[in-house]
């Protein structure tokens, strides 16, 4: 999954400012990443239960 979002980031919907949204197939978990310069940074790995500010405010 990593590999495909450095692939394409911008074929992921945003989930808060700044922030990109994927899903993991067959998983009820996400990945919350930003675009970086050199290429994207992965900041959480959410269920999709959890609270949505939940990993937000990670650098």
């Amino acid at each position: 999954m990593v590999d495909e979002i450095a692939r394409n980031p911008r074929r992921f919907h945003p989930a808060a400012p700044g922030l990109k949204r994927a899903n993991l197939p067959n998983f009820p978990y996400h990945l919350l990443f930003r675009e970086m310069p050199a290429g994207v940074r992965v900041l959480v790995l959410r269920h999709h239960r959890r609270h949505p500010d939940f990993g937000l405010t990670r650098k």
